[in-house]
């Protein structure tokens, strides 16, 4: 088997963890709204601590001296995850508007994001812990959703897997991402059916 086909298989094994915590059903999302209703969305890096905005994670060496892994072109986690999620917004239907007087709004909290790729030899195992506030409002700040995406405890879930531990950290943000907006239901649930979600 070819290291990139491992790769894949081993890292959506470590996904599969995540999904099952979430508990939420395997049949596909909702339809977006496609009148193109006008979404603001903003994205907070509130991690404690001296940390650099652009930094995903860790990668240890064998004798365990780490190495920052920052998003590609040193971009703030924030404003990258922002980008994208209106990206996502508009390939829904939606238009992403930079007013904070937009019909409905979209906040994302970064509390926790941190990656450790160790690689002692060959092998390398990864630890991927977060915790994302995610709230959506309508124009008048009025709650219509929140929950929180959270792993916080990746101790037990240590993976030893073959591939490029630099691309590691970026692999798990795109792999978590969707679990932000496109394929989070109950925010496009709040985001469709904002006036009766806000009685």
């Amino acid at each position: 088997m070819k290291k990139e086909t491992l790769f894949c298989v081993v890292l959506a094994s470590l996904f599969s963890f995540y999904a099952a915590a979430q508990k939420e059903p395997s049949e596909a999302p909702p339809a977006a709204d496609s009148k193109g209703t006008a979404i603001s969305v903003e994205v907070v890096d509130a991690r404690e601590g001296e940390r650099d905005p652009d930094v995903l994670g860790n990668l240890r060496s064998t004798v365990g001296v780490p190495k920052k892994v920052r998003t590609e072109g040193n971009v703030p986690l924030a404003d990258l995850l922002e980008k994208d999620l209106k990206a996502d917004l508009e390939s829904l239907g939606y238009v992403a508007s930079a007013s904070k007087n937009a019909p409905r709004r979209i906040e994302v909290t970064i509390n926790t994001w941190d990656c450790s790729v160790y690689q002692p030899g060959f092998k390398v195992t990864v630890r991927f812990w977060y915790d994302l506030d995610i709230r959506v409002a309508d124009a008048k700040g009025r709650k219509l959703h929140e929950q929180t995406l959270k792993d916080v405890n990746p101790e037990r879930r240590k993976l030893a897997m073959k591939a490029k531990p630099k691309k590691v950290p970026g692999l798990l943000y795109e792999k978590l991402r969707p679990q932000i907006l496109r394929e989070n239901k109950a925010v496009l649930k709040a985001l469709k059916n904002s006036e009766q979600a806000a009685q």
